[in-house]
């Protein structure tokens, strides 16, 4: 069963979102760097990270992914990315955790959903509500 990972180092670097004239739509960089405890103590997994903007209850389309890491239970990644974000005010930033599998579909082993209220800047907020 997938846990949530609130406690895991997961997006250690969430860097302020940014708006994209004139389609009102804002990017958000993230870096992934790193997870901690993917896996039970004595097992590995080949751990991936899938990135997705959560927006008026569905997923958007755009889906990006670290590399996989082989046999691993504390991958880095280090690993940039550039999300279009709908708005600020009512979407979320998905972060999933998965363990790759060759023969059958990758397990879900944690997952975080960031508010992107709470990763934008009271300026930010103002500024995409219009005032």
């Amino acid at each position: 069963m997938a846990r949530s990972i609130s406690g895991t180092r997961l997006a250690n670097a969430v860097r302020e979102s940014e708006p994209s004239a004139p389609l009102q739509r804002y990017w958000l960089k993230v870096v992934v760097w790193s997870a901690t405890n993917v896996c039970d103590v004595g097992q590995v997994a080949d751990p991936h990270v899938k990135l997705h903007v959560l927006h008026g209850g569905a997923l958007h389309r755009e889906v990006q992914r670290t590399p996989t890491v082989r046999n691993n239970r504390e991958p880095e990644w280090d690993a940039p990315f550039l999300l279009h974000a709908p708005s600020l005010s009512d979407a979320s930033l998905v972060l999933s955790v998965y363990d790759t599998d060759q023969l059958s579909a990758d397990d879900l082993l944690a997952y975080i959903v960031l508010p992107m209220s709470a990763l934008a800047s009271d300026a930010q907020l103002a500024a995409a509500a219009g005032g």
